[in-house]
């Protein structure tokens, strides 16, 4: 049965609803025993305290909560790609940590998400994706129990990869040069400077290449350190309540600069085909301010 989720929103007050009403009803009177709700936006009201399953709990005999968490590097290099490829941060990766501690407020979330569990009743499954040996797929579905092949694949097999330096770079540029007030108007349709920049880049090159090795970023061994001293204490009160082979490494402070993959020092390079994905992408821009007359007569006024 397929069914539509509504947007739950962050917000701590906010009120969620995982289903329409309609699904509700579908869903409760489809005689189906296993159900799967799946939304990374459901760790933050979960996190603080939200029980969303309170309403489908009576019809089915267990409610299993799946979490996956990551690595402390590991978290902190995949938000700052996100961040970068979303526009909304555009320094290195030494700013990034130092003015950030979403980590750490993360760690607390988790916390926060065990003792939920814990005071309604629900079980609770954890994950360290770092520490993943099968293919994702077929971890969840040896968690639900299912044959291989349930769960539909997605179309690539590595969705939303990390950044080469010289993606991340002109991704940060682009970002730069639009500016946060930049909005391109096509028919009714708006799209604001963030959206239109990932579209243009991160969203083209990854697509046209999901295999491409990613080069993430370095920490210097000053702002590793610090992320270390601020983190270890809070690691080690949540690894105590995580299975052993899922808990959070350790942090160790390091000489050296430190991250996933070291990032080669030289020039930026781009191959071939991402110099195509990139043509085609701002191609196809260009097209569309084209067929919306006045925002091509515009557009040519200011560049000719």
């Amino acid at each position: 049965m397929k069914v539509r989720e509504r947007d739950p929103g962050r917000g701590g007050n906010c009120r969620v609803h995982l289903l329409e009403d309609g699904d509700y009803h579908k869903l409760v009177t489809s005689g189906t025993d296993t159900v799967v709700l799946s939304a990374e936006r459901l760790f933050f009201p979960l996190s603080e305290g939200q029980d969303l399953f309170a309403r489908y709990a009576p019809c089915f005999d267990t409610v299993r909560l799946l979490l996956f968490i990551r690595n402390p590097l590991d978290f902190v290099t995949s938000w700052y790609t996100q961040r970068v490829k979303r526009g909304d941060f555009n320094d290195g990766f030494d700013e990034f940590v130092v003015e950030n501690d979403y980590f750490t407020s993360h760690l607390d979330r988790v916390d926060g998400i065990i003792d939920l569990c814990a005071r309604v009743g629900h079980d609770l499954c954890v994950r360290n994706y770092s520490k993943l040996v099968a293919p994702l797929d077929d971890t969840v579905e040896d968690i639900l129990g299912v044959p291989r092949g349930t769960l539909e694949r997605p179309t690539m097999a590595k969705v939303n990869r990390g950044l080469t330096r010289g993606e991340r770079y002109l991704q940060q540029r682009l970002n730069h040069h639009l500016g946060p007030g930049f909005d391109l108007s096509l028919g009714r349709r708006t799209v604001a400077s963030r959206a239109l920049a990932y579209q243009i880049v991160t969203q083209a090159l990854c697509s046209a290449s999901p295999d491409l090795k990613a080069e993430y970023a370095e920490l210097s061994p000053a702002v590793h350190a610090e992320f270390c001293r601020r983190n270890n204490a809070s690691i080690a009160r949540v690894n105590q309540r995580l299975p052993e082979s899922e808990r959070y490494d350790a942090l160790v402070e390091q000489d050296g600069p430190t991250s996933q993959t070291t990032a080669p020092a030289g020039p930026l390079l781009f191959s071939e085909a991402q110099i195509d994905a990139l043509a085609q992408s701002i191609a196809g821009v260009l097209k569309k301010c084209r067929r919306h007359g006045g925002l091509w007569g515009k557009l040519k006024r200011r560049l000719w």
